[in-house]
């Protein structure tokens, strides 16, 4: 009988590789990731408010006063395979801030477990300026959707602003 095949030259295999290092699969998974729809979507605890005199980017950051406000958001991620999981935040810390929890990230697994990262406000972190946090997860794949949750935590004695945050999957 007859057999179908696909064939290619050696030059195809160019068209896909990836070459230069990765391309995201996916952009920015947060939803009103600049607070252009005020805080819809975003979970909050504590005092956070929007506020129009401090931002970088659109026209407003969400405002955390102390080390008991807090912003969330969170997400589901429907892949079956392995990726890395690239999360940032735009942070501006107060100058008398002392050092906090800052950005955090949770995948909740069921083969390799709960996953955690953090990229806290340091000692180190700059102040008085915008920065961005970063915290990378590496998560195992499995079949089924996974809930990630962003976080940002306030720090005692001083304001923390958010700008806006991001989450992109690579391979």
């Amino acid at each position: 009988g007859m057999v179908p095949f696909g064939a290619a030259g050696f030059l195809s295999h160019f068209g896909y590789r990836l070459v230069g290092g990765y391309r995201p699969w996916s952009r920015n998974y947060v939803s009103n990731p600049r607070f252009d729809e005020g805080l819809s979507r975003w979970l909050t605890a504590g005092a956070v408010d929007l506020d129009t005199a401090t931002f970088e980017t659109g026209s407003q950051s969400a405002l955390l006063e102390g080390d008991t406000a807090a912003i969330w958001q969170s997400f589901g991620v429907d892949l079956a395979t392995k990726f890395q999981l690239v999360v940032t935040a735009r942070v501006r810390v107060e100058s008398g801030a002392a050092p906090g929890r800052g950005l955090e990230v949770s995948v909740p697994g069921v083969q390799g477990g709960d996953q955690f990262k953090a990229a806290p406000i340091t000692a180190g972190t700059p102040r008085g300026t915008w920065t961005t946090l970063t915290a990378v997860v590496n998560v195992e794949g499995r079949v089924g959707a996974r809930t990630v949750t962003v976080s940002v935590r306030g720090a005692a004695g001083g304001d923390v602003w958010l700008d806006n945050a991001a989450a992109t999957i690579y391979p």
